[in-house]
Order: structure tokens, then sequence, then C-alpha cells
């Protein structure tokens, strides 16, 4: 955190910070005592718990994870000029992999029900959005405390190249074009993949638990370390959230509030 006076919005965004953590304790000791009393803290939206993924969209989604680590060259030296080319890529590159997925999804349904238990529904789209941001409060608490726990494995050498830019070139085309990917496009085409593909899947095969915990596990893995470590208990939040509502509208709602958030604490402290 760069040193100066404390301006008018770094008080702002810490009080929004602090109820938001306050927040989040309080639903999570509230989901707790629901299940103390034997009731379901987050009730499912289907009986039925099978979920249809082709086998088609789980190999594309297995492909481009396995490219993503084979691609993974380490560590580099900072080019501003190289990371704001990469902004854009990100966004032709996600938004090709979600139309793909989703094209390789379609291919299987034969009911109007499938599309449905996938988590594209368009019924009660204000509680889809509500369930959202409840799954985006409720991870609120577990990924502050582990990016406490971490921060001295944090140094300005292993910020997110995208965050890193933003500090660089400050307000501009960059955090346009940054604001794009973290907020619409990511969220768009992970959730796809490693919810309702990966997650879907894994679960046919090892089980409920197992598939959340290892779709949330290869989801913060391929962020990288130490990002990873602050990104696993949102993905299995994410995880919980899409097991039980069902709503592909909710996860992608909960991802891009984080993003965002994300963005904002650099804007404020950063940018001023």
């Amino acid at each position: 955190m760069p040193d100066g006076p404390v301006t008018s919005s770094q008080i702002f965004f810490a009080v929004v910070s602090t109820q938001l953590l306050l927040g989040s304790v309080a639903l999570w000791a509230y989901w707790i005592r629901q299940k103390l009393r034997g009731e379901l803290p987050v009730p499912s939206r289907f009986r039925s718990d099978f979920i249809p993924v082709s086998k088609l969209a789980f190999i594309l989604a297995v492909s481009w994870v396995a490219l993503n680590f084979l691609g993974d060259t380490g560590s580099q030296d900072f080019d501003p000029d190289k990371v704001s080319e990469a902004v854009r890529g990100s966004v032709v590159l996600g938004l090709m992999v979600f139309w793909i997925l989703l094209a390789a999804l379609l291919i299987q349904f034969r009911r109007p029900t499938d599309m449905a238990r996938l988590g594209f529904r368009w019924d009660d789209l204000s509680g889809q959005l509500r369930d959202g941001f409840v799954g985006f409060v409720a991870a609120f608490a577990p990924v502050y405390a582990v990016l406490m726990a971490s921060y001295p494995l944090r140094s300005e050498e292993v910020v997110h190249p995208f965050l890193r830019l933003v500090q660089e070139r400050g307000v501009g085309s960059e955090l346009i074009w940054i604001s794009v990917a973290a907020i619409v496009i990511a969220p768009l085409s992970e959730e796809l993949m490693f919810r309702v593909i990966l997650q879907s899947g894994l679960k046919q095969w090892f089980g409920t638990g197992w598939g959340i915990g290892l779709a949330a596990l290869i989801f913060a893995s391929v962020h990288g370390f130490p990002d990873s470590l602050g990104i696993f208990p949102l993905a299995i939040v994410l995880g919980i959230l899409y097991q039980q509502r069902r709503s592909f509208l909710a996860i992608f709602t909960a991802h891009a509030l984080f993003n965002a958030f994300n963005l904002w604490a650099t804007a404020v402290y950063f940018l001023e």
C-alpha cells in the first residue's frame, strides 16, 4: 500500500470492506446455526442431482486446462506493452472459449429442462442475482482470512500482471480493457468451464464433495501462486452455490463482483 495521506475514497473503501467482512461472518454464523438445527443452510434448486454434461465439452475443458499449465513459463519480467496486448487477447480468447464450450454443451440437449439443470434458466432473475450477491458476501470472510495469512508471501513481483498494469498506466484504455476482461469475460468463460462443465463431470465420477473440491483446486491452480491461496475458498463457495442453486447467473454475478472489488481496491490505493 503506497504511503501518503488517507483519502476519502480509501476511507469509503475501508468502510465497505468492513461491512462486507462483518456481513460475511454473520452469514456463516447463521448457516452454521441452521446446520446444527438439522436444516439445510442453502436449499437445493432441483430435486434431482443429475447435471447433463457432454463428453466433448468435458474433454475440451480438460484440454484447455492442460494447455494452460503447459503454456505457463513461470515468472517473467513485467512488460506493460506486452501485458496490454495480453489483456486485449484475453477478451477475444475468453469469448471464443465461452462459445465453443457452450456449443459443445448444446450438442447433447434433448429436453428444455436440460438447460435449466445446467443453470441456464430465466425464472426468478432477481432471485438469481440475489444468490450471486450472497455468494460474493459469503466468500469475503474466508478469502480475507487466507489473504491475511499469506500476506508475507506477497510482493510486487507476484502481483497479477493486469493489476500491475493498472498501477503502471493508471486510468485509461488499459483500465477499460482490464475491467471488461476481469468483470465480464473471465466470469463468463471460467464459470462455464470450471463450475458447469468440470465440476459437474467430476461430480459424476467422484461424488459431489470431491467434484466441488477438485474443480476448485484446478481453478485456483491455473491462477498461479500465491493468488491461488485466496482464490481456492472463493472457488469452494462458487462450487457450493452452483451445486445448490443451479444458476449460471448467480455464479457469474458472484465471480464478477469479486473481480470488480479487486479492481476497485487497486484503483483506490494506487491511482490516487
